[in-house]
Formats: structure tokens, C-alpha cells, sequence
């Protein structure tokens, strides 16, 4: 069963997806792109810390990647169970879509 802390992690994928836009057509030939990027969610949803794990080599993707967190910011505040001081989520940008 999924904890509270991964559907939150969920939750805060889904408000970053609706800020990412990357046309596919943008990564030419190469589908196995792949950005890879952390960041803390304190309690209030504001998004701090944001950091590659892993840049794509493809400057419009790692570049739209990071913008999608930085517009998402705040995302929805902790729900009531977590009582940690912030949450960190990883996520994943590909040509085809986010991943957790």
C-alpha cells in the first residue's frame, strides 16, 4: 500500500507535469533523453533546493524540466499525516513524459 508520503510525491508530480511543455520533436531522434532532478517541499508546498541528479545533454529539456518546478512553486501544502519538516521528491522529464 502507498504511504501518504508517496501520494503526496504523486500529487506534487502531477501540479509539476501541468507546467511542463516540451514538444517531442524538440529531442530529434534520441527517445532515451532524460533529465533527472530533485527538490525539498516544505510544509507551506514551496518548492526549495531544486538540483540535476542528472542532465540530458539536450539543453530545452533540462531547461523545461527546471522551469516546470520553478512555475509549479507552491505546490499544495503537506497533507495532515506527514510531519516531517519538508518532503523530497525526485522526478524524471523524458521526451515522452514525467516519471516519479
Amino acid at each position: 500500500a502507498l504511504e501518504i508520503t508517496d501520494l503526496y510525491k504523486i500529487e506534487v508530480a502531477f501540479q509539476v507535469e501541468r507546467h511542463w511543455a516540451f514538444p517531442q520533436q524538440m529531442a530529434g531522434d534520441d527517445r532515451a533523453l532524460q533529465a533527472s532532478l530533485v527538490f525539498k517541499v516544505l510544509q507551506s508546498g514551496e518548492i526549495t533546493d531544486i538540483r540535476f541528479t542528472q542532465k540530458s545533454g539536450n539543453l530545452y529539456l533540462d531547461d523545461s524540466a527546471y522551469k516546470a518546478i520553478v512555475k509549479a512553486n507552491p505546490v499544495s501544502p503537506h497533507p495532515e499525516g506527514i510531519k516531517m519538516p519538508y518532503v523530497t521528491v525526485g522526478l524524471r522529464f523524458t521526451p515522452e513524459g514525467l516519471r516519479k
